[in-house]
């Protein structure tokens, strides 16, 4: 719900329609996310009984404590979401990267780097790089008739050298 708020201010019915969930699932789910600040209502667009919500932040950092361990858990499990989607995005390109025109065949990117930071740099180069991908985002930017929906991931982690 939080990426799908990202594109713009909803209500619970329009994100039960795009999860394919129910309205009540998704209304508990947005009161929980209010509880917890990471989304706000949006009085102006209020209209009857139907509440509109809205992100607090454009970026929300899911923070990740040692000293809380069920936060440090929560922040464990989404990172799973985030990398089982990753690979489910590969999976799907490689199965079917033959009903794609050329272009795209070949504007595709994969890679990976070593590279040398301080923590502090590999926040700001995460930030520099959301500022790219936003350009890109968002139901309002104007589209020409060959652009579709790409899946764009990111990661940047400490280099484990294996035991």
């Amino acid at each position: 719900m939080l990426e799908l708020l990202r594109e713009g201010p909803s209500t619970a019915s329009r994100l039960a329609r795009a999860l394919g969930e129910s309205s009540g699932a998704t209304s508990y789910h947005l009161r929980a996310l209010a509880k917890a600040d990471l989304i706000e209502e949006e009085p102006e667009r209020k209209n009857g009984r139907e509440r509109w919500w809205r992100r607090r932040s454009d970026m929300i950092v899911i923070p990740t404590s040692k000293e809380d361990p069920d936060l440090r858990a929560a922040g464990t499990r989404l990172l799973g979401v985030y990398l089982d989607r990753d690979e489910d995005a590969m999976r799907r390109y490689l199965g079917g990267e033959s009903q794609l025109d050329e272009d795209w065949v070949a504007a595709k990117f994969v890679g990976g780097w070593h590279a040398w930071a301080t923590p502090d740099e590999v926040d700001a180069l995460g930030e520099r790089i959301m500022a790219l991908i936003d350009e890109f985002r968002g139901a309002e930017r104007m589209r020409s008739p060959e652009t579709r929906q790409i899946y764009v991931t990111f990661r940047a982690v400490p280099w484990l050298e294996p035991e």
